[in-house]
């Protein structure tokens, strides 16, 4: 029985770059060449849509520890969220829909706007248990090391199915999954 991944890689083309952090050594320098990159992209002949990743479907696996305010904590033997950082179009190139809410905007990250984020469906199953409404529930980031600390994100946008490459072998048991804006 075929599962599907949750997006569509016809015509997706992938590969990894990676900065030197001499040459890029603080976020303003990466965020430019990033969106330096993508611009040429956009311009290509035959190019849709261009987008970029900290970690591609089917690929890494790594995340965080979150909580939502108002809900029962995570009692999960493995309570780890995946996170990703997305740029503006990710989910448009890869032809995920949105099941609510909106897409990430060039705005979205930037200072003075408040941190915002796109959750899969099992992140919602898992974490609202009230039935209510996600779009606006306060996301809370906590720190493995630091776990005092916190980092309040809003749910801005719920998608379908996307998924990791161990979900792959079954329909059911999908990785909660996170994306925020780069």
């Amino acid at each position: 029985r075929q599962v599907s991944p949750g997006f569509e890689a016809k015509g997706v083309l992938t590969f990894r770059v990676n900065l030197h952090e001499a040459s890029y050594p603080d976020d303003a320098m990466r965020l430019a060449f990033w969106n330096r990159l993508l611009d040429r992209m956009r311009a290509l002949p035959g190019v849709q849509h261009a987008a970029a990743i900290t970690c591609a479907p089917l690929g890494c696996h790594w995340g965080n520890l979150f909580s939502v305010e108002g809900q029962p904590p995570l009692t999960d033997k493995n309570p780890v969220v995946l996170q990703r950082f997305a740029s503006t179009d990710y989910l448009r190139t890869l032809g995920v829909k949105l099941q609510a809410g909106r897409d990430l905007d060039a705005q979205d990250g930037l200072p003075g706007r408040g941190p915002v984020v796109i959750v899969n469906q099992e992140f919602v199953r898992t974490f609202i248990l009230d039935g209510r409404d996600p779009l606006g529930a306060r996301v809370l980031r906590r720190h493995l090391q630091l776990a005092r600390q916190s980092l309040e994100l809003r749910l801005h946008g719920e998608e379908r199915r996307l998924r990791r490459h161990h979900d792959l072998r079954r329909e059911r048991d999908v990785a909660r999954l996170l994306h925020a804006p780069r």
